[in-house]
């Protein structure tokens, strides 16, 4: 689950190409009671944890937004997203790899992530309710996190042109061992992997 600020990404075993969800979300609304299967294409209305929250033309009436702009991905903002999409392409039991980006990868990150993930939740997406566990969560560095449904032999390079930042990864993978990693640098001023900060708009623009 690359769970961005623009879009949520999903790929699972069952899906032939990844599911794409749009990630930008309001809460609070105006008329709390909408219509039950009053729900636009691509508009989601979210209930969890007592709070509800509103995906699509549903922004329109909502009081307040939640950011992406933030210095960690553990927020309501990302951790929502990455609930929304087991909800809707998941499993009764889940094994969720998502990510964060290179300049904010550390173990408190992982933590923070994970320790909102792992266990049971239950969530209403349009008037259903879904419920379903996470049994395990591994994070990894943004751009890297492709590698994972590609696995690819040899030394690739990945480029995610993210809503807020541009992540650069560099990795090598053998298949015949199922090994696939980072590859490191022994010069301590160059990296093969990284993050560029408030770039991404402004590359995805040009391109």
């Amino acid at each position: 689950i690359d769970n961005g600020g623009f879009n949520n990404k999903i790929a699972t075993p069952d899906l032939d190409k990844p599911a794409v969800i749009e990630s930008h979300k309001k809460f609070g609304h105006n008329n709390q009671t909408v219509s039950q299967g009053n729900h636009p294409e691509g508009s989601y209305k979210v209930k969890w944890l007592g709070k509800y929250y509103f995906f699509g033309a549903l922004m329109r009436n909502s009081t307040r937004t939640l950011t992406e702009n933030t210095t960690t991905k553990s927020t309501d903002y990302f951790i929502l997203s990455t609930l929304q999409a087991i909800a809707l392409y998941g499993y009764d039991i889940n094994y969720v790899i998502t990510s964060t980006p290179f300049s904010r990868y550390s173990e408190e990150e992982i933590a923070l992530i994970t320790d909102r993930l792992i266990g049971d939740h239950e969530i209403e997406i349009n008037d259903d309710t879904y419920q379903f566990s996470i049994a395990d969560v591994m994070v990894v560095a943004e751009a890297q996190i492709a590698s994972f449904l590609h696995k690819p032999d040899g030394v690739h390079r990945w480029l995610d042109l993210g809503s807020r930042t541009i992540g650069y990864a560099s990795t090598y993978g053998d298949s015949s061992q199922e090994y696939f990693t980072l590859l490191e640098s022994e010069d301590p001023d160059f990296s093969f992997s990284g993050t560029i900060e408030k770039g991404g708009v402004h590359a995805r623009k040009l391109l």
